[in-house]
């Protein structure tokens, strides 16, 4: 299965497990207190991670623009949703120390 197909597949498994979660019948019903329901559901009850979180919204926020492609939604009510914000470690570096030893390692083992 290619990267895109992967990523196709698990949006429309998020979009199924938002429809049967919020007992969405038509496509009339989506709605902005809907999908923050659905979405703090995801945050609170299943816990999971604010990347995933935001995975969720991005996959429901591309089947809304579908939709408003198709004339089955006039906006996009995702786009009013929000999720929280992924926090990124920063990166770590070595010391100079940690440098100077691997350097120094690493001539040595050279030579032997």
């Amino acid at each position: 299965m290619s990267a895109s197909e992967q990523h196709a597949h698990y949006s429309a498994q998020v979009v199924r497990r938002f429809a049967n979660q919020q007992n969405i019948k038509h496509l009339w019903q989506i709605d902005v207190e809907r999908l923050q329901e659905y979405l703090q559901n995801v945050a609170l009850a299943q816990k999971l991670s604010p990347s995933t979180q935001r995975r969720h919204r991005t996959a429901l926020s591309r089947f809304c623009r579908f939709l408003m492609t198709k004339q089955q939604l006039e906006i996009n009510p995702a786009a009013a949703c929000e999720v929280q914000r992924v926090t990124r470690r920063p990166p770590r570096f070595l010391t100079e120390y940690q440098v100077s030893n691997l350097l120094t390692n690493k001539k040595t083992r050279r030579h032997n």
